[in-house]
């Protein structure tokens, strides 16, 4: 992205207006590309998300549980504290019994049909707990880096749009 501009010994004057109103452009095209690029974040996560195995049901993560804020220059991806556990839990054992209401309601309803069967009995009250294995859903690096790569040509074209608006 070049742009030719030619000086004569008259024009000066005239120039170092129209620089200024290219920077001026700039910032706020800048704003505009990151706030474009902030709207992106949220849904690579959460996509990324889906694809670690994270259940949409869990914790409200797929609705407001990731957001993107910008402040100025300066832009924020907010997450629930929930979303950042799960990606950096370490792989533990899990105990399933009737006083865990929402894990028990997690178990009932889970893909894998030994971990229902096995829910079933302990909600019926023929065994009495049993246990899972966690492990965590590395999910946040993929998002991010996913939607990193998208960045560099939204401010290419923002800086494009900076230049050619230059009235």
């Amino acid at each position: 992205m070049t742009e030719i501009i030619r000086i004569t010994p008259g024009e000066i004057e005239t120039l170092i207006p129209r620089i200024g109103r290219i920077q001026k452009n700039a910032e706020k095209m800048t704003r505009i590309a990151m706030g474009r690029w902030g709207r992106m974040i949220p849904l690579d996560l959460k996509m990324a998300a889906k694809q670690a195995g994270v259940e949409p049901s869990s914790g409200g993560l797929f609705g407001p549980g990731i957001r993107y804020e910008q402040h100025g220059n300066i832009g924020l991806v907010k997450m629930y504290q929930y979303g950042i556990w799960l990606d950096r839990m370490k792989p533990h054992w899990v105990s399933i019994h009737n006083r865990r209401l929402r894990l028990l309601r997690w178990a009932l309803m889970a893909r894998s049909d030994s971990i229902r069967k096995r829910a079933k009995l302990v909600s019926s009250g023929k065994l009495r707990r049993f246990c899972i294995k966690v492990k965590p859903h590395q999910y946040i690096k993929t998002g991010y880096a996913r939607s990193l790569s998208k960045l560099r040509p939204m401010l290419k074209s923002a800086a494009k749009n900076a230049v050619k608006n230059r009235r």
